[in-house]
């Protein structure tokens, strides 16, 4: 005698299999049509677009092999070397590699604001990424001139490291990419 709680019989089973039929596309190609469905932004093939839906792992990836070329390729004696009474050149390439890392997320933001906003607000994206690329670029070399020379890019006019200023501007560029992103569309 078999328990009919554990038996299934045939007629079950094809009724299973039309469901399963139902429920599962045939082609792929109906799955692309569906995801280009979901996503219509990226389905045009804009490689932004596309970049930006999932941007983090290639952002992460990039930013930890910056981080690994600055710990590995800077010599041990350099992180040590004094630039002013107090600082040490390895804080800097701390607070520097702190810089690339709000550059990179304020980037992608602005990014987003470009590729997502319509109007002229939408310029506001383009103009932070300059802006929020010149700070990093700025105090990136600054960073390497105090380590080398002990005096920053503009010694007349700044007797200390420009990275807290160059942090500011770019927390200030990631406020006005908030309101942009909040203001109501056109």
């Amino acid at each position: 005698m078999q328990d009919d709680d554990n038996f299934n019989d045939d007629a079950d089973e094809d009724l299973d299999a039309e469901e399963d039929d139902d429920t599962f596309p045939d082609d792929d190609r109906e799955v692309e049509l569906e995801m280009d469905a979901a996503f219509p932004e990226a389905s045009g093939g804009d490689k932004l677009s596309i970049f930006l839906m999932d941007p983090y792992p290639k952002l992460v990836l990039l930013l930890t092999a910056i981080g690994l070329l600055i710990v590995l390729l800077v010599p041990h004696d350099v992180w040590h070397t004094e630039v002013q009474p107090g600082i040490a050149a390895g804080h800097l390439f701390v607070g520097n590699y702190v810089i690339l890392i709000l550059g990179a997320g304020a980037t992608l933001l602005a990014l987003t604001v470009w590729n997502t906003r319509t109007g002229w607000l939408k310029y506001g994206g383009l103009t932070n990424v300059v802006v929020i690329l010149l700070c990093v670029v700025i105090g990136t070399a600054d960073t390497i001139a105090w380590s080398l020379t002990g005096q920053g890019l503009f010694p007349s006019i700044f007797d200390s490291p420009l990275l807290s200023l160059m942090a500011i501007i770019i927390m200030f560029c990631i406020y006005s990419l908030w309101m942009i992103k909040k203001t109501p569309s056109d």
